[in-house]
């Protein structure tokens, strides 16, 4: 961190890029594996309501999607946040080597 500026500490970037990928798969997976495996049939309705089964499959089937977005989002998140760790770095060493430069060249007046 600069005096008086602000600073970004690049580790923690990455680090924090790893914890949303990794939470979200781990939060999720086996819950989203257990609402995939769920088999129902038209008979599991009831004689009465058989016609109920294909509108509830298919809200299975959209929870399913939804969620499985979640885990890309979440994915595609983390990795932006490890990638901004290196563009900082990359960033924090440009403007070190710039304003060492300046300095440099100020002093050769």
């Amino acid at each position: 961190m600069t005096a008086g500026g602000h600073g970004v500490d690049a580790a923690d970037l990455t680090s924090a890029g790893e914890f949303v990928r990794t939470q979200a798969v781990d939060q999720v997976s086996a819950p989203l594996m257990t609402v995939e495996s769920v088999a129902v049939a038209a008979q599991d309705f009831g004689r009465e309501h058989t016609h109920q089964c294909e509108r509830y499959q298919a809200g299975i089937d959209r929870f399913v999607a939804m969620v499985k977005g979640y885990l890309r989002v979440c994915d595609d998140f983390g990795d932006r946040l490890g990638g901004a760790s290196g563009q900082y770095e990359s960033m924090e060493s440009d403007t070190e080597h710039s304003v060492g430069n300046q300095h440099g060249s100020l002093g050769d007046d």
